[in-house]
């Protein structure tokens, strides 16, 4: 094979800002002419020897260097992610430019498939290509080179697809049941095309707890190949892997793994996900029951279509964690690294947690309201700390920012809310607890933002880590001004409340705290924790009692902004801009 000469392509980023209604269907810019065509992608960037990171090969198709500078490169029509040749980039006649795309900026290609787009510098689409599932060992390529051919190769970066065989497409791999038990046996199907030639050979090679099996002979119903692996006793763990070769001599795998769980009914509702850090890639699970849960079968789902992760053999005990990191992470603490790939700071980002029969367990959302996957603001990536999305405390508490704690528990408060600006969500990030009264019982919330915010199910939880009490709900009139306050007083609590629905138990003697929670009762808003040094309990007594004279409130100085401190109290009104003090625990 004559091996041809690439340039290295230093990739930037550009940041557009679009502005589009959800549901509105993707508009795709004027088509151009260019001889320069996306002539090989691969999806798998490090999980084999073809590349570190994922990476699209262009192809100048004609006899004359083409200046690629100002070509764009983007997997979605958006354009929010991008690569953009920088200037000074040419193409050779015949010629390969190599460009890695899953860098700072640009875009990772989805091994389970993905499309991509070239634009000319004018902004003329000049080229695009769609592709399937890849494993590892695959490419999607033009061949021979240019044409409009394409097959499943052996991947070739920077160098011709000319002669490189084709191989065997194997999609939509799947077991049945998903997760299985000892008395079911499990059929493993698969769609698979020859790709060059015919079909030879489909198997099933498989592996009981390591041990190898003996290969089944997968059988053909209009290309869904079929086999049957026989059930097996609880807490086996199988690896298998369909295998097809075709008559040109090419070789496809794709595998998949299940482990075998018990009959026996189990009681999964104390698992939750307690922590998603995007930097660190993991995924941290935690069992707040009171008996041991079997992970087998237990699944992570992203953004509402991929599975992320599949359970194991492991069991994680009551009160302990469970940490999983993507493929290839090394974050110290983590429990495995089979997490797929895809957190991220800096978008919006779904994460269900799934029993084995597909009941949901748990849920984090973070979201403005446009696509998931959309990359919103802040991004938690270039804020110092780079915090993790946590419940604070573990288990119970609603989800706000903390620095990252791997298998570890999480704070007892969140460091604050998880914002996310833009988009067409409720901004309830600008709403902060003002002021706790407990001689006037009330709770005062401040909108420190600048347009008004529904309280339509907003909600305050009083001494959320012991009895988890709902203090007070938001009716559906209720909205809160620009830079105004809305305060909720308990019964018989202070003049000057817009309500006296608040639930009781407001105490200027005790230890106590506060939440106010968004409507979906999975982000914190903010917290107020009045508590020991070293010691979260609450509802006890403790000393001063701001009961005596004077009788202090605990108020944010100045609002909205400041941290809590003593205060002469301001049911509905301004605080002062700096507190009498701050507030002791003895």
């Amino acid at each position: 094979m004559k091996k041809i000469s690439y340039f290295t392509l230093i990739c930037l980023f550009a940041a557009t800002v679009t502005s589009c209604l959800k549901d509105e269907p993707p508009v795709l810019p004027e088509t151009g002419d260019s001889p320069v065509k996306i002539n090989e992608a691969y999806s798998n960037g490090g999980r084999s020897t073809y590349g570190a990171i994922d990476w699209v090969e262009l192809y100048n198709d004609s006899d004359e260097a083409v200046d690629v500078s100002g070509y764009i490169l983007y997997d979605k029509v958006d354009k929010i992610a991008k690569i953009i040749v920088t200037s000074n980039t040419t193409i050779a006649a015949r010629a390969f430019l190599l460009v890695e795309v899953d860098v700072t900026g640009g875009f990772g290609l989805g091994s389970g498939g993905d499309m991509v787009y070239l634009e000319d510098s004018n902004g003329l689409l000049v080229d695009r290509i769609e592709f399937g599932a890849l494993t590892p060992e695959q490419s999607y390529a033009r061949n021979p080179d240019g044409s409009d051919v394409f097959k499943i190769q052996t991947p070739t970066p920077g160098v011709s697809n000319n002669g490189a065989v084709a191989q065997p497409s194997i999609t939509d791999l799947a077991h049945t049941p998903a997760s299985p038990t000892n008395d079911e046996d499990v059929i493993v199907t698969a769609t698979v095309t020859a790709g060059e030639g015919t079909l030879t050979s489909v198997k099933v090679q498989w592996t009981l707890n390591t041990t190898p099996q003996t290969d089944i002979t997968m059988t053909n119903a209009a290309d869904v190949y079929s086999a049957t692996i026989v059930k097996q006793v609880a807490g086996s763990a199988i690896a298998y892997s369909v295998v097809a070769t075709n008559s040109a001599g090419g070789t496809s795998t794709v595998s998949g793994t299940y482990t075998v769980r018990d009959a026996t009914v189990i009681d999964y509702t104390g698992l939750v996900i307690n922590e998603i850090d995007g930097n660190g890639k993991f995924i941290e699970l935690y069992n707040k029951g009171t008996v041991d849960i079997p992970l087998a079968g237990v699944t992570l789902v992203k953004n509402e279509s991929a599975t992320w992760w599949t359970g194991g053999a492991a069991t994680l005990a009551a009160g302990e964690y469970y940490t999983i990191s993507q493929s290839g992470q090394t974050d110290p603490g983590a429990d495995e690294t089979t997490g797929a790939s895809g957190i991220s700071p800096k978008q919006n980002l779904k994460f269900q947690l799934k029993d084995p029969d597909d009941n949901e367990l748990d849920v984090f959302f973070r979201s403005n309201g446009e696509a998931l996957g959309t990359i919103v603001i802040p991004a938690y990536d270039a804020t110092t700390p780079k915090y993790a999305f946590a419940r604070c405390p573990d288990g119970i508490g609603a989800f706000g920012l903390a620095e990252p704690s791997c298998d570890i528990a999480n704070p007892f408060v969140p460091a604050g809310a998880i914002a996310t600006d833009g988009g067409t969500t409720v901004k309830y990030s600008d709403l902060v607890i003002n002021e706790v009264d407990g001689n006037g019982k009330f709770v005062e919330i401040h909108n420190k933002g600048t347009v008004p915010i529904s309280l339509e199910n907003v909600t305050i939880y009083k001494n959320i880590s012991l009895a988890n009490t709902l203090w007070w709900t938001g009716g559906s009139t209720v909205t809160i001004a620009a830079g105004g306050f809305y305060t909720i007083a308990q019964s018989g609590g202070a003049a000057g409340a817009d309500e006296y629905t608040g639930n009781g138990g407001i105490s200027p003697k005790k230890t106590v705290r506060f939440d106010l929670i968004a409507p979906d009762a999975s982000m914190s808003i903010d917290v107020f924790a009045r508590v020991k040094a070293d010691d979260n309990t609450l509802d006890a007594n403790c000393t001063p009692d701001y009961g005596s004279a004077p009788q202090y409130s605990f108020s944010r100085c100045p609002d909205g902004t400041g941290t809590f401190g003593l205060a002469a109290p301001s049911c509905n009104s301004a605080n002062p801009a700096t507190s009498a003090g701050a507030i002791e625990t003895n």
